[in-house]
């Protein structure tokens, strides 16, 4: 794998921190392994600020994985490209052609009851596409996913988006999963505290319990919002050849003024249910082994 050095990952990780938009500082491979990359995120139901910001994160993400020259598939798809057929026939493609695939989406998550003859009633999960709204076709469902992923080789998935990481999930008989770490890892042995106790399995899932936490809101940490966690995270994992742990923990203290496992980010924070009709609560969650590095 290569490697970039410290002096060069540290310059570009200082410009990030600055607010610079940099411009490539490494010379980059032309010859890629069997990796892919792709970003996903829907525009519904965003306020101008927030779909800014994820439009800017994801088209960064895709940046720092391009320095690396190791992902021969990789793609910017926010926004109006990310249709439910497109994410779905995807997971196909990936699942079929790459040893190693890391997933990002922004947007919105939700739930609801099927009935299932085996199983009984059964939460499943969903991601909006980019038209949103309460129609079928807009909803990229866990289920669907893990049809079309049973290789197992979405060993990276983050999901910031409401209820994604509610449960680890399950896989049942004739491939048929719930909830979306075991739908998009193809994997229902995840750790439940992937980063103060990893498996040792090659899966990495990021996602949320309840709310996630807006990109544009402040982390009450001097004056970074949310979003410099997901970019940061990348810059981290891509240039740095650090662990998802090393990386998380980095940028908890840069962005939050502590090590992830002391935040409320990670521990327990609080919003307001209106279905609920009072607070709910909700935490940052690692599954499966917060000690893998990516194709870097």
């Amino acid at each position: 794998m290569k490697k970039t050095t410290v002096t060069t990952s540290g310059l570009l990780w200082l410009l990030l921190l600055l607010g610079f938009s940099t411009t490539p500082l490494i010379n980059v491979s032309t010859v890629a392994a069997d990796n892919a990359s792709l970003m996903w995120g829907s525009t519904w139901n965003m306020t101008d600020g927030e779909e800014a910001l994820s439009d800017s994160v994801c088209a960064a993400i895709r940046y720092h994985f391009s320095l690396t020259g190791e992902y021969d598939y990789l793609h910017d798809y926010y926004g109006e490209e990310t249709e439910k057929m497109q994410v779905l026939y995807n997971v196909t493609y990936c699942n079929d052609n790459y040893d190693f695939t890391s997933i990002f989406y922004k947007g919105h998550g939700c739930h609801e009851y099927h009935y299932n003859p085996t199983y009984g009633w059964v939460p499943h999960y969903w991601l909006y596409d980019d038209d949103g709204g309460s129609a079928s076709d807009d909803k990229i469902y866990d289920q669907h996913v893990g049809y079309r992923a049973t290789a197992g080789t979405h060993d990276l998935v983050f999901l910031w988006a409401c209820g994604t990481g509610d449960d680890v999930g399950h896989i049942g008989n004739y491939n048929y999963t719930w909830y979306m770490p075991a739908s998009w890892c193809f994997n229902d042995d995840l750790s439940d505290d992937g980063f103060n106790d990893p498996d040792e399995g090659d899966d990495c899932f990021l996602g949320f319990i309840n709310y996630s936490k807006p990109f544009d809101e402040y982390t009450g940490y001097q004056s970074y919002k949310y979003s410099a966690i997901a970019n940061g995270f990348y810059v981290r994992t891509t240039l740095c050849d650090e662990t998802v742990n090393e990386a998380l923990n980095v940028c908890a203290n840069y962005y939050l003024g502590d090590d992830l496992d002391s935040t409320d980010f990670y521990n327990e924070y609080w919003y307001y249910d209106p279905d609920m009709g009072g607070n709910s609560s909700c935490r940052f969650v690692v599954y499966g082994n917060g000690d893998i590095t990516i194709p870097n």
